[in-house]
């Protein structure tokens, strides 16, 4: 069972899946995300791109706190039924989700080269996977200079990852427990 930790539909109970099929984000991570950009960021303005999004949690956190818009990227159909289940159940309107592959929908995105909107990339991939978080991660980081300037990208990964990164970007936050790192990147502020 997982429930909203915060905001409007705190402790609203979410339809899951059990098993190891899916690893969603601990509540002890969503508080602490929330903690940390509760002091710099203002959750109002975010358009949230929500990558491997899973069922859908963090994205329900996020509009929970009056986020503007999120758009989900799960490639499982099965995970996606959920979520559209729980987005009925929560009567909730400004959310989008897409049946695709992450890796794909960002490769696109760039090189649409248009001004994109997203100021909030959250991603979670597969743990066993780390090549396509520094893949996804570059893709963003080569091209930001169409994304808002007060870009964040949060990644959750297994607690060994090392980032590549480049000199516009920096580690703003990031915070371990047991196997799992998250971390939140943003622009070098000059």
């Amino acid at each position: 069972m997982i429930r909203i930790t915060g905001g409007e539909l705190r402790s609203r109970v979410l339809q899951s899946v059990s098993g190891d099929e899916l690893r969603p984000t601990t509540s002890f991570f969503r508080e602490w995300i929330f903690n940390v950009l509760n002091y710099f960021y203002n959750l109002n303005s975010v358009v949230l791109l929500d990558l491997f999004s899973g069922t859908g949690v963090i994205s329900f956190e996020f509009l929970s706190r009056n986020a503007k818009k999120a758009v989900m990227i799960e490639k499982n159909i099965k995970f996606i039924k959920i979520a559209e289940k729980n987005i009925s159940k929560l009567k909730i309107q400004n959310i989008t989700t897409l049946k695709t592959d992450a890796l794909k929908y960002v490769s696109n995105l760039v090189r649409s080269k248009s001004d994109i909107q997203y100021n909030v990339i959250f991603m979670d991939p597969p743990y066993a996977n780390e090549k396509i978080t520094n893949d996804i991660l570059k893709l963003i980081f080569d091209n930001l200079d169409h994304f808002p300037k007060e870009l964040l990208v949060i990644t959750e990964t297994i607690n060994t990852f090392e980032p590549i990164i480049n000199e516009q970007i920096e580690i703003y936050k990031s915070k371990s427990s047991g196997r799992t790192k998250m971390t939140i990147f943003r622009r070098v502020i000059k």
